[in-house]
């Protein structure tokens, strides 16, 4: 391989789940792995790891560091496999180590802003995508957000109890759910590093278009979830396609 991902795969299918794209990137030489999904399920949330390389990465112009642009890996939890009516978690950081400092911003990001960068939950209509910032607070635990070797990563634990805590559950999906099965998509892009609003992803062919996968996964069963009740996939089969949804995005409190 290109890159040595070893201990990220390991375990992939048998101990967690597993979406890296392009697909068998981990194992070509002539690849680099631009879009990496972890999950492990426990009866109280989901431990996630999401990673990937940057679209339109500038870590510097003409020897000067560029701070004003973060950049995002988002994964969307879609019941088909088109953008729209998703739930995303969002992994977002920049070049710098500091957080934003802008006095416009958002009071609801403000006590987010512990690290450099962030994890956030949206919902994804069929044109825009909403951070949903009492979600984020409710349902995310925010682990550990950078940028390493000009990789975005970021891990943290999906709490599903946060979800009876936010103010609109119905655009944040129950995914303990044992009737809902889960396409994984996956888009890069680049952010406001004051406000976080995403900017939309590419809609080029080309290796920055959004994956999609063609199998589903389930989280949890009616007995439980995690790997005692139902067997963690490693999802080998997907696509790149014209994306139909997250063109534009946009920051709401509440939508």
């Amino acid at each position: 391989m290109s890159e040595d991902i070893s201990n990220i795969i390991q375990g992939c299918g048998t101990t967690k789940g597993c979406f890296i794209a392009p697909p068998n990137c981990e194992n070509s030489p002539n690849l680099v792995c631009t879009s990496i999904f972890t999950w492990t399920a426990q009866n109280d949330g989901i431990q996630f790891f999401i990673a990937g390389t940057p679209t339109n990465y500038a870590p510097e112009e003409n020897g000067v560091p560029v701070s004003d642009l973060y950049y995002y890996v988002a994964v969307a939890f879609s019941l088909d496999e088109f953008m729209g009516a998703d739930t995303v978690i969002t992994c977002i950081t920049g070049n710098d180590v500091s957080p934003p400092t802008s006095s416009s911003i958002n009071t609801n990001l403000t006590k987010r802003n512990q690290k450099p960068g962030n994890i956030l939950v949206s919902w994804n209509d069929a044109f825009n995508n909403y951070i949903i910032f009492d979600a984020s607070d409710s349902i995310i635990r925010v682990g550990n957000v950078g940028m390493q070797n000009s990789r975005i990563y970021c891990n943290g634990f999906w709490n599903f109890s946060g979800r009876k805590n936010i103010r609109y559950p119905e655009r944040t999906y129950d995914l303990s759910s044992p009737n809902m099965k889960w396409h994984i998509l996956v888009a890069r892009g680049t952010a406001n590093r004051n406000t976080y609003a995403l900017n939309g992803h590419s809609i080029v062919d080309g290796e920055s278009f959004p994956w999609t996968t063609r199998d589903t996964i389930n989280l949890c069963t009616r007995n439980g979830c995690g790997e005692n009740f139902i067997p963690y996939k490693y999802l080998k089969s997907a696509y790149q396609a014209y994306p139909l949804g997250i063109v534009t995005h946009k920051v709401a409190v509440s939508h």
